[in-house]
């Protein structure tokens, strides 16, 4: 029982473990009161040889920064422990600004990593999960070794929750800029459907005019009466509408993700991603937007060139064709661009 308690945290588990070992050595079993005594008695003694190996690697700094945590002030009626047991709201705005600072504060508190190192995953979730159901109060009557122990689980595991929470969050958030760019595409097209329709009928007089019998310079003039006094406006209409063709709403994405981009940036130096595959390529482009966070160019360049050979910057294969055009202002991948749009 004392080994299956270690790695097990669960009483049934550990039960079990010891009906098996009595029934592979031939033992009668014992009443089950008798397991459930000896299985709650052994789980606490090797828990507080985990709170004693913890107490062990605490100096007197990180006692009293763990202590402050029950400790209210002048300025604020509730202690940080309170502010730590909070769970994440809903993904607005202000909300996201306030988990990225949570997120911050916790990896501050979050030194203990070398002392908890040794104690099992399962240990850590049932120690957190029994410190956030105590109070300030009730924490600062427990044996201090318990105390530090239960406090540095739990803010480990907030931490990761924050964590979680906040990828969370930020796909919400872009997904509700989508959903809003979408939006902004559909009244964009029924403000303008009487010029889509106009654009047709022109389509058609010149499809009609090209049909006519007669000679080219006949044909040539009829389309040019289809065409119009202002041909360059119409051509203007035509890119406009082209580049909103096959649904493409991402040229509205800046209007909704610009009052985000500050607390997102955020997320992205407070959050190391990495890569999961060989390919580096996307970890390279975040950190080429960090390093031009603070940039007014609206185009940044993505080459230089060095003894008379020029040098590409970045890998930019992974970019899907839709935004393809919005970022290097080409309308394929034939050629790698000399320059890309920061905003996009």
């Amino acid at each position: 029982m004392a080994s299956a308690a270690r790695t097990k945290n669960d009483l049934a588990d550990i039960i079990n473990v010891a009906i098996e070992e009595l029934v592979y050595h031939r033992y009668e079993l014992p009443v089950f009161n008798t397991l459930v005594r000896a299985a709650k008695r052994v789980r606490a003694t090797m828990d507080r040889v985990f709170y004693r190996q913890f107490g062990q690697h605490l100096n007197s700094e990180s006692c009293q920064d763990l202590d402050s945590l029950f400790i209210t002030t002048e300025s604020n009626s509730k202690t940080s422990w309170h502010e730590l047991k909070q769970d994440p709201r809903t993904p607005i705005l202000k909300n996201l600004k306030a988990l990225v600072w949570r997120l911050k504060w916790l990896s501050e508190l979050n030194t203990y990593q070398a002392a908890l190192k040794n104690i099992p995953n399962v240990k850590i979730k049932h120690f957190a999960t029994e410190a956030i159901s105590l109070d300030a109060g009730r924490m600062k009557q427990l044996e201090p070794h318990k105390r530090y122990t239960l406090a540095a689980a739990l803010i480990t595991t907030q931490l990761a929750h924050t964590l979680d929470d906040l990828a969370s969050m930020f796909i919400r958030r872009m997904q509700k800029i989508h959903v809003k760019a979408k939006e902004a595409l559909d009244q964009y097209r029924e403000e303008y459907q009487a010029r889509t329709d106009r654009l047709i009928s022109t389509l058609r007089d010149v499809v009609v005019a090209y049909s006519t019998e007669g000679e080219v310079t006949q044909r040539f003039t009829e389309i040019e009466k289809a065409l119009g006094e202002n041909p360059d406006q119409l051509l203007s209409e035509c890119e406009a509408h082209i580049a909103y063709a096959g649904n493409n709403y991402y040229p509205f994405l800046w209007r909704f993700y610009r009052s985000h981009r500050a607390i997102l940036f955020q997320i992205l130096q407070k959050v190391k991603l990495r890569s999961t595959t060989q390919d580096k390529s996307i970890e390279a482009s975040i950190q080429f937007l960090i390093d031009h966070q603070r940039s007014r160019k609206d185009w940044l360049d993505v080459v230089k060139t060095e003894e008379k050979q020029t040098i590409q910057l970045l890998d930019l294969e992974w970019i899907s064709n839709k935004w393809w055009q919005l970022i290097t202002n080409q309308k394929n991948k034939k050629s790698y661009p000399d320059s890309i749009n920061r905003r996009y």
